[in-house]
């Protein structure tokens, strides 16, 4: 039988070194919070991480295995994922600290190094005055200026950086070298891949208490 109904999915709150805590006032009463929960996944097709329905005839039902037997209804004309799954990942993000500079690799990078392409895009909610983003490397920035700096920890001011006020898109095309600053909460809408090169980290150590 075809779908005849909306989805609506229950989101995962996901731990992040960086994560504040504004998610679960949003998302009041839907999660259980640990701390420093800096992602709410609200849609994901992962073997790690499936989406489950939150209501109806179809509660409980995983997005992965909704993909089994309504992969058309849930497509349309949309291509599957690389890994054969649903094509995206939706999810909020609330930064209390400033991400690691990274990047995602482009479709023939990724073949390549036997990973995932990964393009996305931000939506941002809200921002704290002095919020910052950066996208994308400043015009003249070569890689051996870039080595230089990385050595030296000041990369940050080879890159373009944009203050975000609520309401503003930004595309990240994959290949982009990116982080997200402190003091926003955001919608990220990203192709579905784990694949993410850590360019730098502040020396920042994990959830774990190791190097990241």
């Amino acid at each position: 039988m075809p779908l005849q109904q909306a989805l609506r999915f229950e989101p995962q709150a996901v731990q992040r070194v960086w994560g504040g805590d504004r998610l679960q006032h949003r998302l009041r009463g839907e999660l259980t919070w640990p701390s420093q929960s800096g992602e709410a996944w609200l849609l994901c097709d992962r073997p790690e991480q499936a989406s489950a329905v939150a209501e109806g005839s179809l509660s409980g039902r995983t997005l992965d295995g909704l993909m089994l037997s309504e992969e058309a209804a849930l497509l349309g004309e949309s291509a599957l994922s690389v890994g054969g799954g649903f094509p995206l990942i939706v999810k909020w993000l609330d930064t209390a600290e400033l991400l690691s500079l990274q990047v995602h690799p482009c479709e023939s990078l990724a073949k390549r190094l036997g990973s995932e392409p990964k393009d996305e895009c931000w939506y941002i909610s809200d921002a704290e005055p002095e919020s910052v983003l950066y996208l994308g490397l400043r015009d003249g920035v070569d890689a051996a200026a870039f080595a230089d700096a990385s050595a030296n920890g000041a990369v940050l001011e080879l890159l373009q950086s944009f203050t975000p006020r609520p309401g503003d898109f930004f595309h990240v095309p994959a290949g982009t070298l990116h982080s997200i600053g402190a003091g926003l909460t955001l919608v990220e809408i990203q192709q579905n891949s784990d694949t993410t090169y850590r360019a730098h980290d502040w020396d920042r150590v994990g959830l774990n208490g190791q190097p990241r």
